[in-house]
């Protein structure tokens, strides 16, 4: 099976799981955030093709939902880094927050 394939069957099986986690969660009250990251273009990196589409999906997906969203798109990693802090700094305690990255991941400083 080829890589195309396996990324393809991944990414059904994540919205597949995205939605029968979340969708019960409709009807729940408070507050319910979420932040959709989705990184196509890297300056060291090879472009990818699908992350810009996978995360308008996602966040279609937490817009029917109900959630306030935040959609960014294309951050540097200090970009991401603050994204990510000033979104779980501006959330309350005993809400539902969730974060999403489509893009290359990796983590800085490790060892393989």
């Amino acid at each position: 099976m080829s890589k195309t394939v396996n990324l393809w069957h991944l990414t059904i099986w994540s919205f597949a799981f995205l939605w029968l986690v979340l969708a019960p969660l409709q009807a729940t009250a408070g507050n319910r955030y979420a932040l959709v990251v989705g990184n196509a273009a890297y300056q060291n990196l090879p472009e990818l093709q699908n992350t810009t589409a996978d995360a308008q999906a996602y966040a279609e997906a937490f817009t029917e939902l109900g959630y306030d969203l935040t959609t960014l798109y294309d951050l540097d990693p200090a970009g991401l880094e603050f994204a990510r802090a000033a979104f779980l700094a501006t959330n309350t305690t005993g809400s539902q927050d969730h974060f999403v990255h489509s893009g290359h991941g990796g983590l800085a400083g490790a060892k393989t």
